[in-house]
């Protein structure tokens, strides 16, 4: 059969043919491995059992799939790739009348679940005709498929190993990944052959990939990070990756020891939790840990890359683990916009701006000056310089748009830009624009007339030396605006001093540049953050609790003129609550 090129079928076909990669392991999870050749014959195999399985012959498999990290996962997006089919990465954080919603919205015809995952999507089923009517398959081992397609495999086995004769070009839907969801119905960004092949192409040519490295995923395969940062840049080169079924801290060195991996994709706050992880095994002692992780005679971690980290983790993940560089990037599924600190940029910015059209825009619609840093690199014109990301100009067409949501699609274009949704700033140096990532347009705190990045207060808090992970967001104030309020999850064995915390915000505001604006009103000690499947912190519901002391742990609170942080009893809020009844806005403690 004729192979349309520039397809995620083309590059398979290619390496499962060529004689010096069809031999070569591909993936390896736990003792398993599995070659390019033998990828090519399964994914063949699940073409045709998902070219069986549909319910409307004339139209390719729509799937959508609710699975860990495993071979049938990525024997799947094989296999709806040769059907000509779209697969659905559903988030398995979801659940619910949220996840009946999702899948309904995506029209597929086929659900793909492994046993882990079988309950919760059984239990959508059973409330939805809409997906009780839809064919389900049952992957992973003891797995058992539904009646009708038992069968199925053993039947196929023997003539399916060849590519359905079906019509695939670059431009065919592949896969839809989803948003986080993290405010509202998660929307499906539609990802075609043939940008999945230029962004892994690209990818790996930006770091320097070889046939002989050993990429290392531990993020979940339903996010565009895997495919965009590891799997794809493997597949373009023929190297071969390492698939773990979940994150884990405390295996990650025994991990990328043991498999020889040499980069490594993250999203969110594993960095953190590796560090950490580091820190705690060897009680804190740099010179320990250069001697036993960095100097380690199996150590060939060499780079990172994702989103997410800080400047000061990324110096400390590069000194503790030897790499060559940490890979810091900005950027989205939608792709439209896309930066990468590459060697020699700051190593506290997500990369130089080369598009000329991209640039930073204020709420009144105009372009926002480059911020400007004192020698001890604090910002001094941050109101100024912050504002969303933007840009002009003719699109990519690397965004192919959200799928079934023409009206989502239209709002991320307007006034003639693509709009990030996306806080930043840019600094010039040397005739060169670096891009400065501060947060989410949704994560403005407004307090005294003024608007700043939730992250800023982050940064601030995560730098007192019990603190573990930190989140930061606007609650209600009894005159106006918001007040400035931090969770955070405390260091093992640490207990919260609000002395030595207060005094520490103090001294960051009043010697190192730090902006007063910033300094929390309110601090929640949290046991554990709620967390996404991709860990991200949910703030949504932290921020729905505020500081009521019926909704939330411990709390301690400020006043404008303390020198200290008090614990808020019950008597305090009701203060509080007398504070807003007064000022008419009672309401805003709902």
């Amino acid at each position: 059969m004729q192979v349309s090129p520039f397809t995620f079928n083309e590059l398979v076909i290619q390496r499962g043919t060529d004689p010096e990669s069809a031999g070569r392991v591909m993936v390896q999870i736990g003792d398993q491995t599995v070659t390019y050749a033998d990828y090519l014959r399964t994914s063949c195999l699940w073409a045709h059992m998902l070219l069986a399985a549909r319910r409307d012959s004339s139209k390719p498999p729509q799937v959508a799939a609710l699975m860990r990290n495993s071979l049938d996962y990525l024997y799947l997006f094989g296999g709806a790739a040769f059907s000509g089919g779209t697969l659905f990465a559903i988030n398995t954080g979801l659940g619910g009348d949220t996840l009946a919603r999702v899948i309904e919205k995506s029209g597929a015809d086929i659900l793909v679940a492994d046993d882990t995952h079988r309950p919760v999507l059984e239990k959508a089923r059973a409330n939805s005709p809409d997906l009780a009517a839809k064919s389900l398959l049952l992957a992973g081992p003891g797995g058992t498929i539904e009646s009708r397609f038992s069968s199925l495999r053993s039947s196929l086995r023997s003539a399916a190993e060849e590519p359905p004769d079906v019509p695939v070009d670059a431009s065919t839907p592949w896969m839809v990944i989803y948003t986080s969801g993290t405010t509202g119905l998660p929307k499906g960004i539609l990802n075609s052959h043939g940008k999945l092949r230029a962004i892994g192409a690209y990818t790996a040519n930006l770091i320097g990939l070889k046939p002989d490295d050993v990429g290392y995923i531990c993020m979940p395969l339903f996010h565009s990070n895997a495919h965009y940062l590891n799997w794809m840049p493997a597949y373009a080169v023929g190297a071969k990756i390492i698939l773990r079924e979940k994150f884990s801290a405390s295996a990650y060195l025994d991990d990328i020891f043991n498999h020889g991996a040499t980069y490594w994709n993250y999203v969110g706050q594993p960095v953190q939790y590796i560090l950490e992880a580091i820190a705690k095994k060897y009680g804190d002692d740099e010179s320990r840990i250069l001697r036993e992780v960095r100097d380690h005679p199996r150590r060939k971690l060499r780079l990172a890359l994702g989103t997410g980290a800080s400047g000061k983790q990324r110096i400390k993940f590069i000194r503790w683990l030897g790499l060559e560089h940490f890979y810091e990037m900005y950027g989205s599924t939608e792709a439209e916009i896309a930066t990468c600190c590459r060697p020699g940029d700051p190593i506290d910015s997500v990369g130089e701006v080369t598009d000329e059209n991209v640039f930073i825009r204020n709420g009144s619609g105009a372009t926002c000056p480059p911020a400007e840093f004192d020698g001890s690199a604090n910002i001094l014109n941050y109101a100024e310089a912050v504002g969303e990301i933007v840009r002009g100009g003719t699109p990519t067409g690397l965004f192919q748009g959200y799928h079934g949501d023409e009206a989502a699609t239209q709002k991320k274009f307007s006034d003639g830009l693509y709009r990030s949704g996306d806080l930043g700033m840019i600094r010039l140096i040397n005739g060169h624009r670096y891009l400065y990532f501060v947060g989410r347009t949704d994560d403005w705190i407004r307090k005294d007339g003024e608007n700043f990045s939730a992250d800023c207060v982050v940064d601030l808090v995560s730098g007192f030396p019990d603190v573990y992970l930190a989140a930061a967001y606007g609650v209600p104030n009894p005159v106006s605006d918001e007040w400035v309020m931090a969770a955070i999850q405390l260091k093992d064995g640490r207990a919260f001093d609000p002395q030595a915390f207060f005094d520490y915000c103090e001294r960051e505001v009043s010697r190192n540049g730090r902006d007063r604006k910033w300094f929390p009103d309110f601090i929640r000690i949290v046991n554990t953050f709620p967390l996404t499947e991709t860990h991200k912190i949910i703030v949504r519901e932290l921020k729905a609790g505020y500081f009521h002391p019926e909704r939330a742990e411990v709390i301690y609170f400020r006043r404008r003129n303390d020198a200290t942080y008090h614990p808020l009893a019950r008597e305090d809020f009701e203060k509080l609550r007398s504070d807003f009844d007064s000022n008419g806005r009672l309401n805003l403690l709902v």
